[in-house]
């Protein structure tokens, strides 16, 4: 299944410890390797970003997004949308 993560920056992005900031971006970058994070970026303006994840269910997809840093340590929240993907699923192939 894949699901929509709109993320909203409760503090702003410039306000975060650079420690959250790195730990983030680990999270980002191990979970693109391990499949489960499919695309992501920031939106313009510094208010949040978007994520595309793929995972087994709502409750999988949420212990993946409950793991990353900005949100464990309060910079963020997050709303989930389960996406039933019915063109272009071939962008979403794992390689």
């Amino acid at each position: 299944m894949y699901f929509i993560v709109l993320r909203n920056n409760e503090i702003p992005r410039a306000q975060w410890a650079p420690e959250t900031l790195a730990a983030h971006l680990a999270w980002a970058k191990e979970s693109f390797e391990s499949g489960a994070l499919r695309m992501s970026g920031p939106a313009d303006e510094g208010r949040g970003g978007a994520y595309i994840i793929e995972a087994e269910t709502v409750e999988a997809a949420r212990a993946i997004l409950d793991r990353d840093p900005i949100n464990v340590n309060g910079c963020c929240t997050y709303s989930l949308v389960d996406w039933n993907v019915q063109r272009g699923k071939d962008l979403l192939r794992k390689p």
